[in-house]
Parts: C-alpha cells; sequence; structure tokens
C-alpha cells in the first residue's frame, strides 16, 4: 500500500535475494521478524536480526543481503513531507535497535499501520512518530557527559538484566549514599534505577513469550514479578500489549519456511 508521502510493506526475501547498490527517495524504518537483513553501508556491513528495528535515511546508498534463512520483515517508507515535524532518530543517521520492548511496541505500531492502510485512513503520521521514538536514545537520552562511576552503576544494573539488586548494597559498593545515587542515576539519564530495571525485565520477557509456550505465570515467577498479575500489569505499560494478546500476535504472524 502506499499514499504518496509513506508506504507500508510486509516482505519476504528468501536466501541469497537483495538488491545491488541503490538509494530510496525516503527514510525507511524496518522490523525484522524473523531471519537477518545485512545491509551493505559504504565501508561496513549493518545486519539487523531477528525481532530488531532498523533506521535507513533517505538517499543513502546501500546494498542488502539475507541471512541463510532469508528474512521477513514490515517496512514502513515516509517521504519528506511526512517528516516535516518529526524529528529523525540520532540526527539521521543508519541506526540498529535491539529487540525487547521497543521492538514490541514497533510491533504494535507496525499493525496498526497495516489497519490503516486497509481503510485507506492516509499517512500515519502518530504511527512515524512512535517508530522514531522507539528508534531514539540507544541508551535512553543520556543528558551530558557522565561521571565514570555512574556509568558502571548502570553497566553493573544492566549485566543483571533487571534482576533487583539491593540499592543500598549498591550505593555502598561505590560509596555513596543511596538517596545520592537515585538522583544522580536520574540526573544523568533521565530516568530512574527502577525504570531502567523494568524495561530490562521488560526486553527479557518479550523474549521468553517469543521463544516457547511457557505459561504466562511461569514467565512472570521466572522473571521476578510478585505474580501474573503484576506481570500484565507492567508488560502493558511498558509496551502496550498484555502478554497474551503479544503472544498470540507474534505468532501469528509465521516463520520463513
Amino acid at each position: 500500500m502506499n499514499d504518496g508521502d509513506w508506504f507500508f510493506r510486509d516482505k519476504v526475501l528468501l536466501p541469497g535475494e537483495g538488491h545491488s547498490w541503490a538509494a530510496h527517495d525516503h527514510a525507511i524504518v524496518t522490523l525484522v521478524l524473523h531471519g537477518r537483513l545485512d545491509e551493505g553501508l559504504d565501508r561496513e556491513v549493518q545486519s539487523c536480526s531477528e525481532f530488531e528495528l532498523h533506521y535507513k535515511p533517505r538517499g543513502l546508498p546501500h546494498a542488502t543481503s539475507t541471512g541463510p534463512n532469508g528474512v521477513r520483515m514490515f517496512l514502513l517508507g515516509v517521504r519528506d513531507a511526512a517528516l516535516e515535524d518529526v524529528e529523525p532518530p540520532e540526527g539521521d543517521r543508519p541506526r540498529v535497535v535491539s529487540g525487547g520492548a521497543r521492538a514490541a511496541r514497533a510491533l504494535m505500531t507496525f499493525l496498526s499501520v497495516a489497519e490503516a492502510g486497509r481503510q485507506r485512513n492516509g499517512p500515519p503520521r502518530h504511527a512515524i512518530r512512535q517508530l522514531w521514538e522507539c528508534l531514539k536514545g540507544g541508551r535512553d537520552g543520556e543528558l551530558r557527559e557522565r561521571p565514570a562511576w555512574i556509568t558502571e552503576v548502570r553497566e553493573r544494573i544492566e549485566s543483571e538484566q533487571g534482576r533487583r539488586s539491593n540499592l543500598t548494597r549498591l550505593a555502598s559498593e561505590f560509596r555513596v549514599h543511596p538517596v545520592y545515587l537515585a538522583r544522580a542515576f536520574r540526573s544523568h539519564y533521565g530516568h530512574s534505577i527502577g525504570s531502567l530495571r523494568r524495561r530490562l525485565r521488560t526486553d527479557r520477557a518479550i523474549t521468553r513469550l517469543r521463544a516457547d509456550a511457557t505459561s504466562l505465570a511461569g514467565v512472570a515467577l521466572e522473571l521476578g514479578y510478585s505474580d501474573e498479575s503484576h506481570f500484565i500489569r507492567e508488560l502493558k505499560r511498558e509496551t502496550g500489549w498484555t502478554p497474551g494478546r503479544f503472544r498470540a500476535a507474534a505468532s501469528s504472524l509465521g516463520r520463513l519456511e
């Protein structure tokens, strides 16, 4: 489907398919559903793997190829007129964002774009904004140069993948007061330690929901949610999906044979 300034495609490329060097007159956001997409960009190859988001600005020469199992992907192409008041991510540079919560939010947006296209509702400006937000800020908008110890705190939390650690013990390890640690972290990253932990845990939950048929109660227990209801509320707040709806939607997309 297309409407002058934008188009949406649900696209499949088999192993070995792709195109030689070309440039497009629209920016493209891609969500890889299955397989892998490789794009040659000057002297490097940028790969977008399963359940990752890729952004490519307009006019960028590139060549594409697929991984050994081909690729299935959603693409939204946006021309200039639809971008006039929407800020492209990261200064209009090529960009790949890993999956988890952001990819789940993007999937919901892509499905709404597909429905809008079927109903011929016109260019999905709200969807463009939502996808841009999913792509922007690889580390949630770092605000200023950070002291080394704050970076180490973040790396420690990320290494724990959202598992809750004792804030007092963490503060003691870095020889600061817990209140100061919490305030400094928010000042330098623009969000709280708790917010980061919730996003990291959501990323793990999305991976589990896509990977197997473990019950929702089982996933909630494994990831440390207090109960299934807590899991449902938090996933919906972080992604817009309930666990059951997300699992059903992801399963319905099918896989490449």
